[in-house]
């Protein structure tokens, strides 16, 4: 049976960098605490505490085993937005960015009327496309990528997308491999 659906997960970098720093901190804080007579107490406890709280963090960052995106045949799931599911019915087009050296694939979605049926939202209307930023830092999948992959399934007439989305979906699974295993070699 083919996978319906690809997770993609966060790369652990940046929290072992978290923790490495936090833990070199609180060492360091202890150190003052203990030899130095220039630091007051209260601020080498200070110091411990909260640096003690970014080691937390990111252990407990290292043990969640939650996917950051889910791609399927229904849409996209990203966990770092507060929009559920985007249906690939309301998605209008997408657009690779670089954001501030990261990349960013945007959205430009449908709005939708009364009945949750997507509309085009003329261009003087308050009701505007709403834009959605997915942030790909740390995944392992490239903004053109997934961009291409979004694109040929908006292309589609949307009654027809979840068909698109699932008939694409394994070539989307190789590129990932793909890449996966010239940037490992």
């Amino acid at each position: 049976m083919l996978n319906t659906e690809i997770q993609l997960y966060p790369s652990p970098r940046k929290t072992l960098l978290l923790i490495g720093s936090s833990a070199l901190l609180v060492a360091l804080c202890i150190y003052l605490l203990n030899y130095s007579v220039y630091v007051s107490v209260l601020f080498a406890w200070l110091g411990i505490l909260v640096c003690s709280l970014g080691v937390i963090i990111g252990l407990l960052r290292l043990l969640e085993h939650k996917p950051q995106m889910i791609i399927n045949k229904l849409g996209i799931y990203d966990r770092t937005l507060y929009e559920g599911l985007i249906h690939w019915d309301v998605i209008q087009k997408a657009l690779p960015l670089q954001k501030q050296s990261k990349e960013v694939v945007k959205l430009v979605l449908l709005s939708t009327n009364s009945a949750g049926e997507a509309v085009k939202a003329s261009p003087g209307s308050i009701d505007e496309a709403q834009e959605i930023n997915l942030a790909l830092e740390g995944l392992n999948i490239q903004a053109e990528i997934l961009t291409q992959f979004i694109q040929e399934v908006v292309a589609h007439v949307p009654g027809t997308r979840k068909d698109a989305a699932q008939a694409a979906l394994p070539a989307l699974q190789e590129q990932i491999k793909l890449k996966r295993v010239l940037k490992h070699s």
